[in-house]
């Protein structure tokens, strides 16, 4: 339990985007609020183009020689009924209606869709399509996605538990890159014509959010490096510990390592743990080698287990998995059916059977993927079978297997079995 709980905090740390009624289901709250949040934001950036071009006397001015005034206002008044149907979801979402502001939203963005659609065709056709207000529209657009980003940033900041030097230098960066991202003045500068001093701006507020960015990042890998050495002699202590267990009760233990395929453990366990130095930049290699090492020793430390403890009438140990696989689109689903085959009742680490999808590369079994389930205790009895679905989403070509590994329920003795298969 203490491994799979270290190995739980260490992927939690490397943590650091149809117009029809829907019923209500458990999830609806979050996909209203989600596409309401998309809606605003296309609302908001029509409303700067709107508002850029009002506010323009030479572009105005155009749109009435071309004869297109009536057709820009037209075109307004949708953007402004867009804008109420959005009022509209944002009651519904209040009173628990979630279809229906779902409804309201996906009106509301086919409006702004067409609004913005025809007010494109209207500065085409008054000949200013390719004038200052698209490239201001286009730098306003790009200034709300810088401050989007420094939201995104600040948020991981917050749970990054990086040093305090670090947390100050960033959020000194951060506050530099807002101050010239300031919307009302970047929307003055443009009024006035500015273009190039605003574009100044943008540039200058990027580099620092790109630099604020880099500080994170390598603050992140140095503590999850950290957090990963510190695992690695922990295994290796555990290992010391069960091998000492071995030698007191008599028991050869470089010939018991052998048979579990431990002899190279603390080696290669030392090597990686050595290679850490170097950067930590391919997380999910990394996480994929520690949850082996892992495995490997929690089976070892089960054969030392069930080695040292007075035999027990248990039966015999057997265990199949067999798997389906189903495509569809960029989703692949795997039914996978796991049986006991022996005499002996086994268990498993999870609710899972302890399944993990492993991926060959380069003739080296690699985890892939390992699913999410309740850590409990999970028996198979003796002839019973157990299934479980998963669903790998855009997953690589590749041959691939599933594994799947437990012990026999009395003398604990490891258990496993694989099934390959290959995708597409």
């Amino acid at each position: 339990m203490f491994l799979t709980a270290v190995i739980s905090a260490l992927l939690m740390a490397a943590a650091v985007a149809q117009a029809y009624a829907l019923p209500t289901v458990p999830g609806d709250k979050e996909k209203a609020q989600f596409m309401l949040n998309i809606a605003e934001r296309s609302s908001n950036r029509l409303e700067l183009l709107i508002n850029m071009i009002k506010t323009n006397s030479t572009a105005m001015a155009a749109i009435e020689a071309a004869g297109l005034s009536d057709a820009f206002e037209g075109n307004v008044s949708l953007y402004e009924e867009g804008r109420g149907l959005l009022a509209q979801a944002r009651v519904h979402i209040e009173n628990q209606n979630y279809g229906e502001a779902i409804n309201c939203t996906i009106r509301a963005m086919e409006m702004f869709r067409i609004a913005f659609r025809n007010i494109k065709t209207i500065l085409e056709q008054a000949k200013i399509e390719k004038g200052e207000l698209v490239r201001a529209q286009g730098l306003l657009i790009a200034a709300n996605c810088a401050l989007d980003r420094i939201k995104h940033i600040e948020a991981i900041l917050a749970k990054a538990h990086i040093p305090e030097e670090n947390v100050t230098a960033i959020t000194d960066l951060l506050e530099q890159a807002k101050k010239l991202l300031n919307i009302t003045e970047l929307t003055q500068l443009l009024e006035q014509g500015k273009v190039d001093e605003a574009a100044h701006r943008l540039e200058d507020a990027r580099k620092l959010i790109n630099d604020a960015y880099l500080i994170l990042k390598k603050a992140a890998e140095a503590k999850i490096g950290d957090r990963m050495r510190q695992f690695c002699e922990k295994l290796q202590e555990i290992h010391g510990n069960l091998t000492s267990r071995l030698k007191m009760f008599g028991i050869n233990a470089t010939a018991f390592m052998e048979k579990f395929g431990m002899r190279d453990f603390v080696e290669n366990l030392t090597r990686f743990r050595e290679g850490l130095k170097f950067g930590t930049k391919n997380l999910k290699d990394l996480f994929g080698q520690l949850e082996d090492f892992k495995r490997r020793l929690e089976n070892f430390s089960r054969g030392v287990i069930a080695a040292i403890q007075p035999q027990k009438e248990e039966g015999t140990a057997s265990l199949q998995v067999s798997v389906e696989k189903t495509v569809r689109n960029v989703t692949v689903t795997l039914e996978i059916e796991v049986k006991n085959v022996g005499t002996a009742d086994l268990q498993f680490p999870n609710a899972a059977y302890g399944i993990t999808v492993e991926r060959n590369e380069g003739g080296v079994w690699k985890l892939a993927y390992a699913p999410i389930s309740a850590q409990v205790i999970t028996t198979l009895k003796a002839g019973h079978s157990g299934r479980i679905n998963i669903v790998l989403r855009q997953p690589q070509t590749g041959q691939y297997r599933v594994r799947v590994h437990g012990w026999t329920k009395i003398s604990m003795t490891p258990v496993e079995a694989t099934a390959e298969f290959s995708i597409p």
